[in-house]
């Protein structure tokens, strides 16, 4: 797909979400806001002055409008600080940085305490739309954000990184050339209720500890939720449940820019990599070129291209991956040629969940486990993908184990 036609394809599926409309009644929404900041001459300006007076427990609020930057807002150290729109709607506040020249990220939050943006739209930002990085307590719900008018798309729609205690609920992420919704480094986090569309990644949980996944929708992405731990970052995760979502259509050409994304191939529903504790299960996953799961070690992702790893605190093996009551159909029906040639794949036969062999040199079973309806298929990476080394059922280890439940996670 051309870069004009998957720039005219974004901006209509965003004015179409744009376009809800509801009407409710209910408590003022304009009550308890510090300062409120309404369509003016300069936007710019209007913004960043009420970052600049914002204290502790200052409510920012905007009303409806649609709202013009050329340069960043940001906001850091700082305790209680709620930034809102006050519409009907997300729809009804627009912060449009299709015209911004400097800096990377539209709205940026450092080192904050019990933080919340909501209720508003954030687009076409030079690199990530919404960013929060060093706080503790992030809750961010009902908010869109995308690219709709830069021809070049940023990495990351909604983005919080080594942070503590973070909550993502009712969003919508679209046309990120990274990850639409995207947690990283932290600990303790719940994704839930939200939408992502039409990114390389839709939702993706990287090298985060205690984290939960549910009640989303994940839908033509290249891939629909990942779960990573990658190498050369300061922080390792633990500890993730991908439960209740629907993911599925993931099939959007792969248009990352870099990072690890652009080794991702297209069509996946769910991915999980070198990740350990792991628990996917109440999916549903369906219609996905590739494959439903795909299960990898690191060593997988090296073989096709991905860099090697010189982290030597790094591990890069799954570990303790639960599988298990997914619903799975129409998958693999159309494989691209390569990773479909490494897994026996042309699009005739279904294939649900997909692993590539690998264990850890100090293997302890189980460290997979699945037990879900679908088609199994595994691979033999250890040895170079051999076609005759592939078999169509779980070994009767990982049909009949199970791990710890993962309880659901819950944040203060």
């Amino acid at each position: 797909m051309s870069t004009s036609s998957r720039v005219l394809r974004l901006s209509t599926l965003a004015l179409s979400t744009l376009a809800v409309v509801s009407c409710s009644s209910g408590p003022d929404p304009a009550a308890g806001c510090t300062v409120t900041i309404h369509p003016g001459g300069d936007d710019q300006m209007a913004f960043q002055m009420a970052f600049v007076d914002a204290h502790d427990h200052a409510q920012i609020c905007v009303a409806p409008g649609t709202y013009h930057f050329t340069d960043p807002l940001a906001l850091a150290s700082l305790t209680g600080v709620s930034f809102r729109g006050i519409g009907a709607t997300e729809a009804d506040v627009i912060l449009d940085f299709s015209t911004m020249t400097s800096g990377e990220r539209a709205v940026g939050f450092t080192m904050m305490t019990d933080v919340s943006v909501s209720n508003m739209t954030i687009l076409d930002s030079i690199h990530d739309d919404l960013y929060f990085q060093h706080c503790t307590g992030v809750d961010v719900s009902h908010v869109t954000a995308g690219w709709v008018q830069r021809a070049m798309h940023g990495a990351y729609a909604i983005y919080p990184v080594e942070s503590t205690n973070v909550r993502v609920d009712h969003c919508t992420a679209f046309g990120s050339a990274d990850a639409g919704l995207y947690i990283g480094q932290t600990t303790n986090c719940i994704v839930s209720n939200s939408t992502a569309h039409d990114n390389v990644a839709g939702l993706e949980i990287e090298n985060s500890t205690n984290c939960e996944v549910f009640g989303n929708h994940t839908y033509d992405n290249t891939a629909g939720i990942l779960v990573f731990e990658l190498p050369g970052l300061p922080n390792h995760g633990m500890t993730t449940s991908v439960h209740d979502n629907i993911s599925e259509h993931n099939n959007h050409i792969n248009f990352a820019a870099g990072g690890i994304v652009q080794y991702v191939p297209v069509g996946i529903g769910v991915m999980v990599m070198a990740a350990r504790e792991i628990e996917v299960h109440g999916n549903t996953i369906s219609n996905n070129d590739f494959v439903g799961v795909l299960m990898v070690d690191y060593q997988t992702a090296a073989l096709n291209g991905a860099p090697a790893s010189t982290d030597t605190t790094y591990d890069g093996h799954l570990r303790h991956v639960y599988v298990h009551d997914n619903t799975q159909s129409g998958n693999s029906a159309m494989p691209a040629m390569d990773v479909g040639a490494l897994a026996g794949l042309d699009g005739t036969q279904e294939v649900d969940v997909l692993w590539d062999s690998f264990v850890p040199p100090d293997n302890v079973p189980p460290q997979i486990c699945v037990r879900t309806s679908g088609h199994f298929r595994s691979i033999d990476g250890p040895g170079g993908f051999p076609i005759d080394h592939i078999m169509d059922a779980p070994s009767a280890e990982a049909a009949g184990c199970t791990t710890p439940v993962i309880p659901p996670v819950t944040l203060p």
